[in-house]
């Protein structure tokens, strides 16, 4: 499972690049393409997509809702990026959200990995939600995750 953030009403953009899919031409279509061009929408905002654990993660970090969907108001914003500020600047902050690697054995015989979420990790995704929140204030919108 992921998590996605982004800025609430965030418009896509259609881009069209030249396929370049092997084999791929005017007389023999890959399939993945539209008249030899790949079509994306890419968003008009920051887009942030992490693996759920490290999503919940830094949003307990933050005394946000853990959950699998969610918002920070536009009203709130200030408020959550003094926080981050805060846990940048004070590594016993930033302490619970970090994790060793371990493979965890289910009674079912099922074998989850679970990645390390190093004191680095955590910082550089809270670096990268704080400009989504920055660009979010600049915009006057609220920032939503699912």
């Amino acid at each position: 499972m992921s998590t996605t953030f982004t800025c609430q009403n965030v418009e896509y953009n259609e881009v069209r690049t030249p396929c370049d899919f092997p084999g791929c031409s005017a007389e023999n279509r890959c399939g993945y393409c539209e008249d030899g061009f790949e079509v994306t929408f890419q968003p008009d905002s920051i887009e942030i997509n992490w693996n759920g654990s490290n999503a919940f993660a830094i949003l307990k970090l933050l005394a946000l809702p853990v959950s699998d969907c969610g918002e920070i108001a536009l009203d709130t914003i200030p408020l959550v990026r003094q926080t981050i500020f805060a846990a940048i600047n004070l590594p016993r902050q930033r302490k619970e959200a970090v994790r060793e690697a371990r493979v965890e054995h289910g009674a079912d015989h099922a074998t989850v990995y679970h990645g390390e979420f190093s004191d680095q990790d955590v910082q550089e995704r809270l670096l990268r939600l704080d400009a989504l929140l920055a660009q979010a204030e600049e915009r006057g919108c609220a920032v939503v995750w699912g």
